[in-house]
């Protein structure tokens, strides 16, 4: 499970050593967009986190799971419009 407090802060950073298969933002401020990025590195493993928060499937370019780089680090922006959650990653960073 994967849990972040938007209170902390937009940007936050999370080393995987497992599967994501839950994640959850914390403190969304109601009535007002709000944008969030992720850095996640990867250990040795390749890992996958779902493309659903709090429990609601977020929207990708092209409508597919988002898929996460092989062994890089991908940096991903969560914007939350007070209701639909867009995820915009931008992959592959070595």
């Amino acid at each position: 499970t994967l849990t972040l407090n938007a209170a902390e802060g937009g940007f936050f950073t999370v080393a995987l050593s497992e599967n994501v298969t839950t994640w959850t933002i914390n403190n969304l401020p109601a009535g007002r967009a709000t944008v969030i990025t992720v850095r996640f590195t990867q250990d040795s493993t390749d890992r996958t986190v779902v493309s659903t928060i709090n429990s609601t499937a977020a929207k990708t370019q092209g409508g597919g799971p988002w898929t996460m780089s092989s062994g890089a680090i991908d940096l991903v922006t969560v914007l939350y419009d007070g209701t639909n959650y867009y995820l915009i990653p931008q992959q592959d960073w070595s």
